[in-house]
């Protein structure tokens, strides 16, 4: 794996195997992935989730309907960690889910 993940690198970096729904994804990367981008962190966390899902989810929604990406939380500090969900029912307090943990160093 390479050492540093730049929006270029992201292809190469994250596997093209599409994975079902429920899911919900931890992100861990430096936060020079998000400046690499040369955007707010609102707006490069934002491409980053539509980058990822485009890979691993196929068709998705960020917007909302059946197959929607839900942002949960980005947190920016040494490190970055974003966490979405994936068509993970909004009103269910303890959704059965199937975790993963990407890590983009």
């Amino acid at each position: 794996m390479a050492s540093a993940a730049t929006p270029s690198l992201l292809p190469q970096l994250v596997p093209t195997q599409t994975i079902s729904p429920p899911v919900r994804v931890s992100i861990r990367t430096r936060p020079a992935l998000l400046d690499s981008y040369n955007l707010d962190t609102e707006v490069a966390d934002t491409k980053l989730i539509q980058i990822l899902s485009k890979r691993l989810l196929g068709p998705t929604d960020v917007r909302g309907g059946a197959n929607a990406i839900q942002h949960l939380i980005t947190r920016v500090a040494r490190y970055v960690w974003i966490i979405i969900d994936y068509s993970v029912p909004e009103n269910d307090c303890e959704p059965s889910v199937t975790a993963f943990d990407l890590n983009l160093w």
